[in-house]
């Protein structure tokens, strides 16, 4: 299926007779494509853009090819380069007063510093996005509310996060983003299962919660599989171990691992992984086979589960713990159980900062209300 603002960009790109206006679209339909997983083709598009207009002739071309290449790299690799191509892209923008594009670059860093648990930098970015949106900024608008939901659904707010995810569903549906409504579809469903696992690990989730859970993420598989989109197939995967995880279906479970470790196509900077790999250690443990458990564990990279989000080493040090509850191996000896208390204190604080810096947003313009 076509997403209607595919269909439309490339109808506007074929009748356009200005080359300059047709550069633009086709940077606005890269940015789009580079969302659903048509990599190969963004970077023809980003070659022939390069080509026409690397000169830097025009600033507002010049910015999009770095949003496309931004894009990119975050979809295509998670790689810490999309945050250098689009806060360049931002600066550029501000500088030569570029209005609409410095919304735009700002509420993709934003989305970006959330993916990477920097919370501060990703609400500081809204905030400029927010100061900079216009009504008729439609792509920021949906990304905004996006971020916004997503940022108060993480810290539990579910009452303002459901508020701008309708901001944004209405905005990605105004503009025929297919890609936007799946990722809501997503987002929603997999902060919610996230959020499940990580308070599994201190009170007990009831079956009812889980199924709605599955329910949820059920969807969200329907959706992507309509819409045709592929960029968010490996998070699909991650949810479902989550979701046998908490069901305690540790044979399910282990094989859903070995399918996400084998595929090939997960993003090299996928740091999620090393929580899989413990899940791994875990069900081996579960399923009887102690040796295999030890050589899991022994597997994991220390240096990297120490850069692991607050969340993910919560979950990782808990399943940690309770792997050493079903064997005993001087390989978990490589862990230390203090590390998990401290953890949990950094999560309160965090909680409570995030909850503090996301105040003015409960709020919500009433121009954009009144819009949706």
């Amino acid at each position: 299926m076509v997403a209607p603002c595919v269909g439309r960009l490339q109808q506007e790109i074929t009748e356009s007779p200005d080359a300059i206006d047709r550069a633009e679209l086709t940077a606005e339909l890269g940015c789009y494509l580079a969302r659903v997983g048509e990599f190969d083709r963004v970077e023809i598009m980003i070659s022939n853009l390069r080509r026409d207009f690397g000169d830097g002739s025009n600033v507002r071309i010049s910015i999009l090819i770095m949003c496309m290449e931004g894009l990119l790299h975050h979809f295509r690799d998670l790689s810490d380069k999309s945050l250098d191509r689009l806060y360049r892209a931002r600066l550029i923008s501000a500088s030569t007063k570029q209005r609409d594009l410095l919304c735009l670059t700002s509420a993709w860093l934003a989305h970006m510093y959330f993916n990477s648990n920097r919370f501060e930098e990703a609400v500081s970015s809204l905030f400029g996005a927010l100061e900079t949106l216009d009504k008729t900024n439609i792509s920021s608008i949906c990304r905004i509310g996006m971020v916004a939901g997503d940022i108060f659904n993480c810290i539990g707010e579910d009452a303002p996060s459901r508020d701008w995810y309708d901001i944004s569903r209405h905005a990605a549906t105004a503009y025929g983003d297919q890609a936007s409504i799946g990722a809501l579809t997503y987002n929603t469903a997999a902060l919610h299962i996230f959020s499940l696992r990580l308070r599994s690990h201190f009170s007990r989730v009831s079956e009812i919660e889980i199924e709605s859970a599955t329910t949820r993420i059920r969807t969200a598989e329907n959706y992507q599989l309509i819409a045709e989109l592929k960029s968010l197939d490996h998070l699909l995967v991650g949810s479902n171990i989550h979701l046998e995880m908490l069901r305690q279906n540790f044979a399910l479970a282990y094989e859903l691992i070995m399918n996400i470790l084998k595929a090939g196509t997960v993003p090299a900077h996928y740091q999620h992984l090393l929580v899989f790999r413990l899940d791994k250690a875990l069900c081996e443990a579960k399923l009887g086979r102690e040796q295999a458990a030890i050589e899991c564990l022994l597997e994991v990279d220390i240096d990297i589960l120490s850069k692991l989000s607050i969340d993910d080493k919560i979950i990782a040090f808990s399943t940690l713990e309770r792997i050493g509850e079903c064997i005993e191996s001087d390989a978990l000896d490589r862990f230390s159980a203090i590390d998990l208390k401290r953890a949990l204190v950094e999560h309160e604080e965090l909680n409570r900062k995030v909850k503090e810096a996301m105040d003015p947003f409960r709020l919500i313009p009433s121009w954009l209300l009144s819009a949706h």
